[in-house]
Protein backbone atom coordinates (compact mmCIF):
# COMPACT_ATOMS: atom_id res chain seq x y z
CA UNK A 1 0.00 0.00 0.00
CA UNK A 2 2.64 2.28 1.02
CA UNK A 3 4.44 1.56 -2.46
CA UNK A 4 2.17 2.13 -4.33
CA UNK A 5 1.19 5.68 -2.75
CA UNK A 6 4.87 6.50 -3.04
CA UNK A 7 4.96 5.07 -6.92
CA UNK A 8 1.57 6.92 -7.59
CA UNK A 9 2.80 10.46 -6.53
CA UNK A 10 5.88 9.98 -8.38
CA UNK A 11 4.00 9.62 -11.59
CA UNK A 12 1.93 12.17 -10.76
CA UNK A 13 5.47 14.48 -10.28
CA UNK A 14 6.03 13.18 -13.49
CA UNK A 15 3.14 14.14 -15.12
CA UNK A 16 3.28 17.30 -14.04
CA UNK A 17 7.15 17.70 -14.48
CA UNK A 18 7.32 19.52 -11.58
CA UNK A 19 10.94 20.24 -11.06
CA UNK A 20 10.67 21.71 -14.61
CA UNK A 21 7.43 23.55 -13.14
CA UNK A 22 9.23 24.70 -10.21
CA UNK A 23 11.44 26.30 -12.04
CA UNK A 24 9.80 28.17 -14.35
CA UNK A 25 7.61 29.39 -11.44
CA UNK A 26 11.06 31.17 -9.89
CA UNK A 27 11.22 33.01 -12.95
CA UNK A 28 8.48 35.66 -12.26
CA UNK A 29 9.83 35.84 -8.63
CA UNK A 30 13.46 37.12 -10.44
CA UNK A 31 10.71 39.62 -12.33
CA UNK A 32 9.05 40.45 -8.85
CA UNK A 33 12.45 41.46 -6.62
CA UNK A 34 13.65 43.03 -9.92
CA UNK A 35 11.27 45.72 -9.84
CA UNK A 36 12.03 46.18 -6.16
CA UNK A 37 8.70 46.71 -4.26
CA UNK A 38 7.80 43.48 -2.30
CA UNK A 39 4.45 43.04 -0.88
CA UNK A 40 3.95 39.56 0.40
CA UNK A 41 0.95 38.51 -1.10
CA UNK A 42 1.78 39.03 -4.42
CA UNK A 43 4.66 37.69 -4.66
CA UNK A 44 3.64 34.22 -3.51
CA UNK A 45 0.29 34.81 -5.56
CA UNK A 46 2.37 35.07 -8.85
CA UNK A 47 4.46 32.21 -7.77
CA UNK A 48 1.83 29.77 -6.54
CA UNK A 49 -0.03 31.34 -9.30
CA UNK A 50 2.35 30.31 -11.58
CA UNK A 51 3.37 26.95 -10.45
CA UNK A 52 -0.36 25.56 -10.66
CA UNK A 53 -0.66 27.20 -14.42
CA UNK A 54 3.00 25.53 -15.40
CA UNK A 55 1.50 21.84 -13.63
CA UNK A 56 -1.34 21.79 -15.34
CA UNK A 57 0.43 22.95 -19.14
CA UNK A 58 2.65 20.59 -18.23
CA UNK A 59 -0.03 17.77 -17.90
CA UNK A 60 -2.13 19.07 -21.07
CA UNK A 61 1.46 18.65 -22.67
CA UNK A 62 2.00 15.03 -22.10
CA UNK A 63 -2.06 14.13 -22.67
CA UNK A 64 -1.55 15.77 -26.08
CA UNK A 65 1.35 13.83 -26.89
CA UNK A 66 1.05 10.36 -25.08
CA UNK A 67 0.57 9.06 -28.90
CA UNK A 68 3.99 10.25 -29.78
CA UNK A 69 5.47 9.07 -26.60
CA UNK A 70 4.69 5.94 -26.73
CA UNK A 71 6.55 5.35 -29.79
CA UNK A 72 9.65 7.05 -28.40
CA UNK A 73 12.26 5.00 -26.41
CA UNK A 74 12.88 8.45 -23.82
CA UNK A 75 9.21 8.65 -23.12
CA UNK A 76 7.53 5.38 -23.66
CA UNK A 77 7.23 4.85 -20.16
CA UNK A 78 5.86 8.47 -19.32
CA UNK A 79 2.42 7.88 -17.33
CA UNK A 80 0.08 8.07 -19.86
CA UNK A 81 1.51 5.79 -22.20
CA UNK A 82 2.58 3.38 -19.56
CA UNK A 83 -0.81 3.37 -18.07
CA UNK A 84 0.04 4.53 -14.54
CA UNK A 85 -1.83 7.40 -14.88
CA UNK A 86 -5.55 7.55 -17.30
CA UNK A 87 -6.69 9.66 -19.76
CA UNK A 88 -9.27 10.77 -17.86
CA UNK A 89 -7.60 10.99 -14.95
CA UNK A 90 -5.16 13.39 -16.36
CA UNK A 91 -8.24 15.87 -18.19
CA UNK A 92 -9.76 16.43 -14.63
CA UNK A 93 -5.92 17.09 -13.14
CA UNK A 94 -5.34 19.36 -15.80
CA UNK A 95 -8.81 21.40 -15.47
CA UNK A 96 -7.94 21.77 -11.80
CA UNK A 97 -4.83 22.97 -11.58
CA UNK A 98 -5.47 25.64 -14.55
CA UNK A 99 -8.72 26.78 -12.94
CA UNK A 100 -7.04 27.18 -9.79
CA UNK A 101 -3.73 28.57 -11.35
CA UNK A 102 -6.03 31.52 -12.94
CA UNK A 103 -8.22 31.78 -9.86
CA UNK A 104 -4.75 32.48 -7.83
CA UNK A 105 -3.74 34.97 -10.20
CA UNK A 106 -6.82 36.89 -9.98
CA UNK A 107 -7.01 37.07 -6.47
CA UNK A 108 -3.73 38.18 -5.60
CA UNK A 109 -1.99 39.92 -8.34
CA UNK A 110 -2.96 41.95 -11.02
CA UNK A 111 -5.54 41.58 -14.50
CA UNK A 112 -2.30 42.16 -16.78
CA UNK A 113 -0.21 39.17 -14.54
CA UNK A 114 -3.38 37.08 -15.10
CA UNK A 115 -3.84 37.62 -18.79
CA UNK A 116 -0.07 36.87 -18.86
CA UNK A 117 -0.30 33.58 -17.47
CA UNK A 118 -3.07 32.83 -19.49
CA UNK A 119 -1.82 33.56 -22.99
CA UNK A 120 1.51 31.52 -21.91
CA UNK A 121 -0.62 28.26 -21.11
CA UNK A 122 -2.35 28.89 -24.32
CA UNK A 123 0.79 30.04 -26.61
CA UNK A 124 2.17 26.76 -24.84
CA UNK A 125 -0.43 23.90 -25.43
CA UNK A 126 -2.55 25.78 -27.91
CA UNK A 127 0.38 26.90 -30.46
CA UNK A 128 3.74 25.36 -29.89
CA UNK A 129 2.77 22.10 -29.04
CA UNK A 130 1.02 21.50 -32.21
CA UNK A 131 3.76 23.35 -34.04
CA UNK A 132 6.63 20.56 -33.06
CA UNK A 133 4.60 18.20 -35.33
CA UNK A 134 5.23 20.67 -38.63
CA UNK A 135 8.55 22.73 -37.89
CA UNK A 136 11.57 21.17 -36.62
CA UNK A 137 12.02 25.19 -35.49
CA UNK A 138 8.94 25.02 -33.23
CA UNK A 139 11.17 25.86 -30.46
CA UNK A 140 11.72 29.53 -31.75
CA UNK A 141 8.32 30.94 -31.55
CA UNK A 142 7.65 28.14 -28.31
CA UNK A 143 10.48 30.33 -26.53
CA UNK A 144 7.51 32.90 -25.94
CA UNK A 145 6.61 30.48 -23.17
CA UNK A 146 9.70 31.26 -21.43
CA UNK A 147 9.84 35.03 -22.04
CA UNK A 148 6.55 35.70 -20.29
CA UNK A 149 6.57 34.47 -17.06
CA UNK A 150 9.11 37.09 -15.39
CA UNK A 151 6.94 40.14 -16.73
CA UNK A 152 4.09 38.30 -14.79
CA UNK A 153 6.48 38.98 -11.56
CA UNK A 154 7.16 42.23 -12.65
CA UNK A 155 3.62 43.27 -13.28
CA UNK A 156 2.23 41.87 -10.12
CA UNK A 157 5.19 43.92 -8.45
CA UNK A 158 3.66 47.33 -10.24
CA UNK A 159 6.07 47.65 -13.48
CA UNK A 160 5.02 48.65 -16.68
CA UNK A 161 4.43 46.15 -18.92
CA UNK A 162 7.03 47.03 -21.57
CA UNK A 163 9.71 48.41 -19.64
CA UNK A 164 13.01 48.22 -21.10
CA UNK A 165 14.60 46.46 -18.06
CA UNK A 166 12.21 43.08 -18.25
CA UNK A 167 11.90 43.56 -22.07
CA UNK A 168 15.61 42.56 -21.43
CA UNK A 169 15.17 39.99 -19.11
CA UNK A 170 12.71 38.39 -20.88
CA UNK A 171 14.95 38.62 -24.06
CA UNK A 172 17.50 36.45 -21.48
CA UNK A 173 14.86 33.71 -21.01
CA UNK A 174 13.91 34.01 -24.29
CA UNK A 175 17.27 33.22 -25.94
CA UNK A 176 18.18 30.51 -22.94
CA UNK A 177 15.08 28.22 -24.21
CA UNK A 178 16.78 27.56 -27.60
CA UNK A 179 20.11 25.98 -26.78
CA UNK A 180 18.47 23.69 -23.54
CA UNK A 181 16.34 22.15 -26.12
CA UNK A 182 18.66 21.72 -29.08
CA UNK A 183 20.95 20.04 -26.77
CA UNK A 184 17.81 17.60 -26.39
CA UNK A 185 17.60 16.99 -29.89
CA UNK A 186 21.46 16.12 -30.41
CA UNK A 187 20.71 13.40 -27.50
CA UNK A 188 17.34 12.03 -28.42
CA UNK A 189 17.15 13.58 -32.65
CA UNK A 190 16.72 10.11 -33.64
CA UNK A 191 13.82 9.23 -31.44
CA UNK A 192 12.51 12.62 -32.89
CA UNK A 193 11.93 11.52 -36.47
CA UNK A 194 11.44 7.70 -35.30
CA UNK A 195 7.89 9.03 -33.59
CA UNK A 196 6.98 11.41 -37.14
CA UNK A 197 8.02 14.73 -35.32
CA UNK A 198 10.31 16.56 -37.78
CA UNK A 199 14.08 17.20 -36.18
CA UNK A 200 16.35 19.63 -36.82
CA UNK A 201 19.01 16.62 -37.37
CA UNK A 202 17.27 15.59 -40.42
CA UNK A 203 18.54 18.95 -41.80
CA UNK A 204 22.08 19.12 -39.76
CA UNK A 205 24.37 16.98 -39.20
CA UNK A 206 25.66 16.10 -35.92
CA UNK A 207 28.79 18.19 -36.44
CA UNK A 208 26.52 21.56 -37.39
CA UNK A 209 23.88 21.02 -34.74
CA UNK A 210 26.41 21.21 -32.19
CA UNK A 211 28.34 24.34 -33.49
CA UNK A 212 24.80 26.20 -33.82
CA UNK A 213 23.79 25.05 -30.28
CA UNK A 214 27.24 26.71 -28.89
CA UNK A 215 26.56 29.48 -30.92
CA UNK A 216 23.32 29.60 -28.95
CA UNK A 217 24.75 28.74 -25.79
CA UNK A 218 27.55 31.07 -25.76
CA UNK A 219 24.73 34.06 -27.13
CA UNK A 220 22.81 33.13 -23.89
CA UNK A 221 25.38 33.70 -22.19
CA UNK A 222 26.33 37.55 -23.19
CA UNK A 223 22.29 38.25 -23.29
CA UNK A 224 23.17 37.98 -19.01
CA UNK A 225 25.70 40.96 -19.19
CA UNK A 226 22.93 42.84 -20.77
CA UNK A 227 21.79 42.98 -17.18
CA UNK A 228 24.46 45.50 -15.96
CA UNK A 229 24.30 47.34 -18.73
CA UNK A 230 20.47 48.44 -17.87
CA UNK A 231 21.59 48.73 -14.41
CA UNK A 232 19.39 45.74 -13.77
CA UNK A 233 22.29 44.39 -11.75
CA UNK A 234 24.17 47.40 -10.31
CA UNK A 235 25.69 46.57 -7.02
CA UNK A 236 29.69 46.07 -7.56
CA UNK A 237 30.62 43.07 -6.23
CA UNK A 238 27.16 41.34 -8.30
CA UNK A 239 28.55 42.66 -11.55
CA UNK A 240 31.66 40.59 -11.06
CA UNK A 241 30.22 37.58 -10.07
CA UNK A 242 27.88 37.82 -13.19
CA UNK A 243 31.21 37.66 -15.12
CA UNK A 244 32.84 35.18 -13.02
CA UNK A 245 29.68 32.84 -13.88
CA UNK A 246 29.58 33.61 -17.17
CA UNK A 247 33.31 32.95 -18.04
CA UNK A 248 32.84 29.73 -15.67
CA UNK A 249 29.43 29.05 -18.06
CA UNK A 250 31.59 29.48 -21.30
CA UNK A 251 34.41 27.25 -19.73
CA UNK A 252 32.13 24.33 -19.03
CA UNK A 253 30.14 24.77 -22.54
CA UNK A 254 33.05 24.38 -24.46
CA UNK A 255 34.19 21.72 -22.54
CA UNK A 256 30.70 20.05 -23.02
CA UNK A 257 30.62 20.15 -26.39
CA UNK A 258 33.92 20.47 -27.74
CA UNK A 259 36.39 17.94 -25.73
CA UNK A 260 35.89 15.52 -27.34
CA UNK A 261 35.42 15.40 -31.20
CA UNK A 262 33.18 12.29 -31.27
CA UNK A 263 30.89 12.27 -27.78
CA UNK A 264 28.90 15.27 -26.20
CA UNK A 265 29.42 15.75 -22.62
CA UNK A 266 24.98 16.16 -22.47
CA UNK A 267 25.16 16.04 -18.70
CA UNK A 268 27.89 18.89 -18.10
CA UNK A 269 26.05 20.80 -20.76
CA UNK A 270 22.52 20.74 -19.59
CA UNK A 271 24.02 21.78 -15.54
CA UNK A 272 25.86 24.17 -17.49
CA UNK A 273 23.25 25.80 -19.05
CA UNK A 274 20.64 25.48 -15.90
CA UNK A 275 23.42 25.82 -13.22
CA UNK A 276 23.47 29.74 -15.34
CA UNK A 277 20.19 30.62 -15.20
CA UNK A 278 19.01 29.65 -11.31
CA UNK A 279 22.49 31.70 -10.59
CA UNK A 280 21.81 34.72 -13.21
CA UNK A 281 18.03 34.90 -11.24
CA UNK A 282 19.17 34.51 -7.49
CA UNK A 283 22.00 37.59 -8.75
CA UNK A 284 18.82 39.88 -9.29
CA UNK A 285 17.00 38.44 -6.29
CA UNK A 286 19.94 39.31 -3.94
CA UNK A 287 20.46 42.71 -5.77
CA UNK A 288 17.13 44.08 -3.93
CA UNK A 289 18.53 43.29 -0.13
CA UNK A 290 21.98 44.96 -1.14
CA UNK A 291 21.10 48.58 -2.78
Amino acid sequence: MKNHFFARTGSWLELTKFKLSFAVALSPVAGYFMFGQIKGGSLFGVFAGTLLLALGVAALNQYQERHSDSMMDRTRNRPIPSGEISSKETRWAVIILLVLGTMVLGLTTTWVTTALGLITAAWYNLVYTPLKKRSAFAVIPGGVCGALPPVMGWTAAGGELLHPKIVVLSLFFFVWQIPHFWLILLKYGQEYTKAGLPSVTAIWNQKQLKGITFIWMLTTGVSALLLPALEMISVGVLKILLVVFTLTYFYFTYQSLYKSESKVNFRMAFIAINMFLISVMLLLIVQQFLK
